[in-house]
Order: structure tokens, then sequence, then C-alpha cells
């Protein structure tokens, strides 16, 4: 779409934060599959901020997913940040919100990759209707727990302790808050 990209790298609380601003096409491709990738080698967990992103097509999709398994090959993951509404709407159609753990806010994904030090406490439980179940015990705060019993029963995750799908092997629709 003709606005450069760019890509600023810091590190938080032992994860990397890569933000990411302008367009993520096939003309920005190469550069970001390189950096992305290059941050994913690392084995560290990675967070790609792309609330800056003013436009992204298949090609910047395939990236993120890309750098996601790159990322969980080399020991670490690999977590998107986006509370644009048209971006987060493309990441849910196309299931990219599926593959990788999706948050609107850099805080929150922190929150998801390192819970407090305080003790578990039960916030909340995971019920799939027509298939399989899971419960989860969340820490405070926290959602990965949460997230993890929700994508192990195929369901997305959106927004802090809310998963939504169907089961896959029966077709029952889901819901968990």
């Amino acid at each position: 779409m003709g606005e450069e990209l760019s890509v600023t790298v810091r590190r938080e609380r032992g994860v990397v934060i890569a933000e990411v601003t302008g367009d993520i096409d096939v003309s920005t491709a190469a550069g970001l599959r390189e950096r992305l990738f290059g941050l994913a080698d690392s084995g560290q967990p990675l967070i790609v901020d792309l609330n800056r992103v003013t436009f992204i097509d298949s090609t910047g999709l395939g990236i993120l997913i890309g750098a996601a398994r790159r990322a969980a090959g080399h020991g670490g993951s690999l977590h998107a940040v986006c509370s644009r509404p048209q971006t987060r709407k493309l990441l849910w159609l196309t299931g990219v919100d599926r593959r990788i753990p999706l948050t609107a806010t850099v805080d929150g994904a922190l929150r998801l990759l390192t819970p407090p030090a305080s003790g578990l406490g039960e916030v909340g439980a995971l019920r799939v209707w027509g298939g399989r179940a899971a419960g989860a015990r969340v820490p405070e705060g926290a959602g990965r727990v949460f997230e993890v019993a929700a994508r192990a029963a195929g369901l997305g995750v959106r927004g802090e302790g809310e998963a939504v799908g169907e089961d896959n092997r029966s077709g029952a629709v889901a819901g968990a808050r």
C-alpha cells in the first residue's frame, strides 16, 4: 500500500516486544519476515504489537503464523497485540487468533506470559456443550491457564477470560467467561 514499515524492539520482564508500524504487504514482507524470524529464533517469548499497523494482507498473516511456528520450534512463543477493530476482525475471520494468542494491549500479553507470583485462584471454568469439557484454575489477574484450556478445547480466545467457538468434532457451540 506504500507506507513504510518499521519494527521497534524492546525487552520487558524477560519478553521480547516488537512494535510494528506501517503497512504489512508484499512490498514490506521480506524485511518483516527477516526481523520476526530472527527474534523468534531466540527462544524467548515474543509479543508482536500490531496496534500501529495501518494495513495487513495475507502475506502479513502468513508471516505472523510462520514466526509463531518458528518461535515454538525454538522453545518460545509468539503473542499478537491488537486493539484495532478491523485488524482484530481479520485475525478472527482467518482463524489466526486460534493459532496465535491475541490480546488488545501489551500489558495484557505480558500478564499472560508472566503471571504474578501470588497463588492460583479460582476465576472461572470453561464449559463446552455437546463436546469436550475443560476446567481452568487461573492465576489472579492473568488468563494464561484459561487460555490454554480454551485452546485445548478448540476455542478461540477473545479478550481476557472469554472463550468462544465450536467443537469441531460435534459442531456444538461453546462459550465461557
